[in-house]
């Protein structure tokens, strides 16, 4: 497979790959934010809120029911997240040392093992390793993008949505309060 044109485009792959899980982990540091945001708002808040709804237990109740439903899902985008976010050290099994894999270059433990064992490999096994990792990498991407789809699908279905709910009900209770005050 020794076609200068084949392995240019394969390093090109690569270039996007890298960009895709740039953008993916910029995503996912966002999606942390946040989170901390959140989590912030949700821990200052907590007693006020309760408090404000405590005249009507099952108010109180929905509130509190609310703020634990948007706290879980804090907890589970933030360890989606963060699982997105951590780089994949393992490559596949059952095949000779990569001469591009960061983890199989950094075992040869110095510079000259990495020489030599570099100027032995051929240009078709260089062209094949290259092949395997771009196979390898966009398994990872594939990965991180699952891992981040499940962190925003958390942050907006429980952990949005009930504090959208958690408003309207304050909204509501204000409305009736000052309904009821005249």
């Amino acid at each position: 497979m020794n076609n200068p044109q084949k392995t240019d485009a394969m390093w090109k792959v690569i270039q996007r790959i890298d960009g895709y899980v740039g953008s993916a982990q910029t995503k996912a540091t966002a999606v942390l934010a946040f989170n901390a945001f959140q989590g912030s708002a949700i821990a200052v808040k907590a007693y006020e809120i309760s408090t404000f709804f405590s005249e009507v237990a099952w108010l109180k109740t929905a509130a509190l029911f609310l703020i634990l439903i948007s706290t879980v899902g804090l907890l589970v985008s933030t360890i989606w997240s963060l699982r997105s976010l951590l780089p994949n050290r393992s490559s596949s099994s059952g095949r000779k040392r990569s001469h591009i894999f960061f983890m199989d270059i950094a075992a040869d433990q110095n510079c000259e093992n990495f020489t030599s064992r570099l100027e032995a490999c051929s240009e078709d096994e260089f062209a094949s390793d290259l092949a395997t990792q771009v196979f390898e990498l966009s398994g990872i991407l594939r990965s991180k993008y699952d891992r981040l789809e499940t962190a925003m699908n958390a942050m907006v279905w429980f952990q949005i949505t009930p504090l959208v709910l958690l408003l309207l009900l304050k909204i509501g209770a204000v409305a009736s309060r000052a309904i009821n005050h005249y």
